[in-house]
């Protein structure tokens, strides 16, 4: 099928600054988000109503540079840290914002690139880091 229309949905009011958003995930079903690399919000987009939020995410992570990747499993999305020190978590059913420390794994800047999600499992590509970021989401 042709693409008939590219539209855009304005996100400054969510954050007008540099280095906004950096990656984007789906829930398969409604909700996209995009992952806060200078922003102070998790960027949300419902697909059915349009409707645009940010879901603020300073008790994890402050300052530029937060995250890179974004990826969504088992009802959570998740963004692997750039420069931030924790792994930033948001359940989207409870409105659950959470960190899970990673400095164990990786310290420093531009920890990691990328985040996937799979068998119950978050993987984070290194970037400078030496090591792959994996965290399994805990059951119940």
């Amino acid at each position: 099928q042709q693409l008939k229309e590219v539209t855009h949905i304005n996100v400054q009011h969510i954050f007008s600054g540099p280095a906004k958003f950096h990656g984007v995930a789906f829930d398969g079903q409604d909700l996209f988000a995009c992952g806060p690399r200078g922003s102070d919000h998790l960027l949300l987009y419902s697909a059915k109503t349009g409707d645009v939020k940010g879901v603020n995410i300073t008790s994890v992570a402050t300052g530029m540079n937060k995250y890179n990747g974004i990826a969504y499993g088992d009802g959570v999305f998740a963004c692997v840290p750039y420069d931030a020190d924790e792994m930033l978590m948001y359940r989207h059913d409870t409105g659950e914002v959470w960190g899970i420390d990673i400095t164990h794994v990786a310290q420093g800047k531009y920890k990691f690139n990328e985040i996937a999600y799979g068998e119950g499992l978050f993987v984070g590509a290194p970037r400078h880091s030496d090591r792959i970021l994996c965290h399994r989401l805990s059951s119940g």
